[in-house]
């Protein structure tokens, strides 16, 4: 070890050019890793599953007799549907023992496969939402209950309108029970995705 200290390099001892060395390593290393370039990111993300009913390309709602007036109302992630009789058609309020189907259009917008369900609530034990899935030729099966259903979507699968060749379509049913007592009776159904 003394032999390295006594050694020199054009007059400066070794070991204080391999201490000065060692700093410039450190410092420089310090001062090359800072960051030069900041990228910051704002990422809207839209949602996945486009759903309409009775827009411009979809099936048109239909029922057992003459259809109610049926007002729908949008607003943000909530559509508020009013069913009443048309003062001016004969015969069209929804009375007991009668139905009204929605075809609701299923569009997966995703390069994912994603899962759909619907929990629905309400309707006093007089009123019962039920589903079938179909296409835009119409419906298949059998009605079911509504509350708990869930169907897998695969990337990309549906249409733009549900009447429009390769539409995924939900098909509920608001079926007003035969001894349902004259009333307005609420319901809802939530739908959410995974």
């Amino acid at each position: 070890m003394r032999g390295f200290l006594k050694k020199r390099w054009h007059g400066i001892p070794i070991g204080i050019l391999s201490a000065v060395l060692a700093i410039c390593l450190v410092a420089g290393g310090a001062l090359a890793a800072y960051n030069f370039l900041h990228i910051g990111v704002s990422l809207d993300v839209e949602e996945a599953i486009y759903m309409s009913i009775d827009a411009g390309d979809d099936l048109d709602i239909y029922c057992s007799g003459v259809c109610p007036d049926i007002v729908m109302t949008p607003s943000d992630s909530t559509l508020t549907v009013t069913m009443t009789e048309n003062p001016d058609v004969d015969a069209s309020e929804l009375t007991p023992g009668e139905w009204v189907v929605f075809p609701i259009n299923l569009r997966n917008r995703s390069d994912a496969s994603l899962t759909v369900s619907a929990t629905a609530s309400g309707g006093s034990g007089q009123v019962d939402l039920q589903y079938k899935m179909g296409d835009e030729n119409g419906p298949t099966g059998s009605w079911a209950d509504l509350n708990g259903w869930s169907y897998g979507m695969s990337p990309h699968e549906g249409a733009f309108g549900s009447a429009m060749s390769g539409a995924t379509v939900l098909f509920v049913r608001v079926l007003v029970h035969a001894d349902a007592a004259p009333g307005t009776y609420g319901f809802s159904i939530d739908f959410s995705r995974a």
